[in-house]
């Protein structure tokens, strides 16, 4: 029976038994890497939620899974490195969080926070542009499957 132990030590030693597990660095490195591979289409899951909670804003279900995405956005960006868009996704996170309450907006307020959003987006895209950042090589293969 496998432990959670076994299975992290699986994931840094990409799963070759007998396999020494790699420096904490290199494990650091590999989860870092795995993020920034995933986070464009992330941004474009959160983006999809956002249409669909802006086009039914009164269903509970598009509610809930913007605010998830958003949430754990917000709590994972700055982790690996991405802090500006961490602490605008912990800021639209909570702006959304009293509608899981029962709070409505006018049109006009939900407005503003698409654009919001679509803002936040937007930049986190920009930087996911920059020679720095889309060098890496997690991000060359993302970018390479996407087109």
């Amino acid at each position: 029976m496998s432990t959670k132990t076994d299975m992290q030590m699986d994931a840094v030693t990409d799963g070759q038994p007998g396999q020494q597990p790699d420096s904490l660095e290199e494990a650091l490195a590999k989860l870092d890497a795995l993020f920034a591979a995933k986070l464009p289409s992330r941004l474009r899951e959160i983006e999809t939620a956002l249409d669909q909670f802006v086009q039914h804003p009164q269903s509970a279900e598009a509610l809930a899974l913007l605010h998830r995405l958003l949430h754990t956005m917000s709590g994972s960006a700055g982790t690996f490195g991405f802090d500006q868009l961490g602490t605008e996704a912990r800021q639209l996170d909570a702006r959304i969080k009293p509608l899981l309450t029962g709070l409505t907006w006018t049109l006009v307020e939900l407005a503003q926070f698409a654009t919001d959003v679509r803002a936040s987006l937007s930049g986190a895209t920009v930087v996911l542009d920059h020679p720095l950042v889309s060098d890496h090589p997690a991000l060359a293969e993302e970018n390479k499957a996407g087109s």
